[in-house]
């Protein structure tokens, strides 16, 4: 593994580091590498949003409707909806309120 050394790091975010490093009951070197692998992940497309433009091509729905069908794939949970589209669209992800009512 390659070694970093920081300087001249602000006093304001190295506070905020060791409070998140208590919090979380890391080192600081560990909540550093996790706040930066975390950072830097925003960079590449998450599953989800990979999962989504997957989604929209194969179905008419919107974009905005396979991300949400998307996220429930990844939540593993139903996405309730009374949008005929989406219901038949993605039976095995998607429920309507009535099929959840007692």
């Amino acid at each position: 593994m390659a070694t970093m050394t920081l300087e001249n790091v602000p006093d304001d975010l190295y506070r905020r580091l060791q409070a998140a490093a208590a919090r979380n009951r890391r080192s600081l070197d560990k909540e550093a590498i996790f706040s930066l692998e975390r950072a830097l992940a925003e960079e590449t497309m998450s599953p989800a949003a990979l999962l989504a433009r997957v989604l929209q091509c194969d179905s008419d729905c919107f974009a905005y409707d396979c991300e949400f069908a998307a996220l429930a794939e990844e939540l593993d949970v139903p996405l309730v909806t009374s949008d005929a589209r989406l219901l038949a669209a993605f039976p095995h992800r998607t429920a309507s309120p009535e099929s959840l009512a007692p």
